[in-house]
């Protein structure tokens, strides 16, 4: 399977920004959400999303937190807004850094938040920063995960907690369809690999952390597959009616991203309804005081 570059995980990330922003809508969330009991719509699973990452830990105006992932700036300023505390969020997408700066100004939290370009396989912060480190669908993207959660342990002060939502493909053999599907995925979404949820508890383990926590949430993402299901449908049929027809940019990079999304969209989703993928929520601490 290709592995992308930085750069070109950069470039995706850029190709896309249109598409991500139609479906994360005012919530400025791009990932699945939560939708637990009482949920209606995607937008309050989104908020769903975020308190159900945040739920149990003790984040106030003194908490460090870092979004590693941050996008367009969406889980930051909802914790900066509801919670009160200061965020950085960090991006390989230089360009995020400005959507996500002006997001936060609009919703008067820009004194409590700062985005940096930072390559999450390169963390530059000093040990012991940050209180909270978050993932929000997105350590699938680290090319080393062992090493990242390391990283994670290391910037982590003592009782500091990490908490992850994230991609993960079931454990043993997968059938050649099944191989096919997981390859669309990777590809389309440039990521690196994408593991069982026992082997980042393995790495969590290996790396220091205790009071490990894991649970399948793929149950409560299933609505968003749903709906990422039907809006894929259409971009994907249209490609395969017209294979060399630009459907959505004149650029060429951007075309094969935007097709690459819609394909991985749909091999995820349709992976969570099968048992290919799972959605796993993690939480590891940091031993120390709480």
């Amino acid at each position: 399977m290709r592995i992308s570059s930085p750069e070109r995980v950069a470039s995706y990330y850029r190709d896309t920004t249109a598409e991500y922003e139609a479906y994360g809508g005012a919530a400025l969330s791009w990932n699945f959400g939560i939708w637990e009991s009482g949920t209606r719509s995607i937008q309050a699973a989104f908020e769903r999303g975020n308190e159900f990452l945040l739920r149990g830990i003790e984040v106030g105006p003194t908490t460090r937190v870092l979004d590693v992932g941050c996008g367009a700036g969406g889980l930051a300023i909802w914790c900066a807004t509801r919670l009160g505390c200061h965020v950085t969020g960090i991006t390989i997408c230089d360009e995020h850094i400005g959507i996500a700066e002006r997001n936060a100004t609009a919703a008067g939290v820009a004194d409590r938040c700062e985005f940096l370009c930072m390559d999450m396989d390169a963390l530059t912060f000093a040990s012991g920063s940050f209180d909270v480190v978050t993932n929000q669908e997105t350590m699938c993207c680290a090319q080393d995960k062992r090493r990242y959660l390391r990283e994670v342990f290391r910037i982590l002060a003592p009782g500091g907690t990490w908490s992850g939502i994230d991609y993960n493909v079931c454990s043993g053999r997968l059938s050649n369809a099944n191989t096919g599907q997981l390859r669309k995925v990777i590809e389309g979404f440039h990521l690196p690999s994408l593991i069982p949820a026992s082997r980042v508890e393995s790495h969590l383990r290996a790396a220091g952390f205790v009071d490990i926590r894991a649970r399948d949430v793929s149950a409560l993402v299933l609505p968003s597959a749903e709906l990422a299901m039907r809006r894929c449908y259409e971009p994907l049929r249209s490609a395969r009616r017209f294979p060399r027809r630009r459907l959505h940019s004149q650029d060429r990079q951007q075309e094969a991203s935007i097709r690459g999304h819609y394909e991985a969209g749909m091999a995820y989703s349709m992976g969570l309804h099968t048992g290919l993928f799972e959605h796993t929520w993690f939480r590891g601490r940091k031993a120390g005081p709480v």
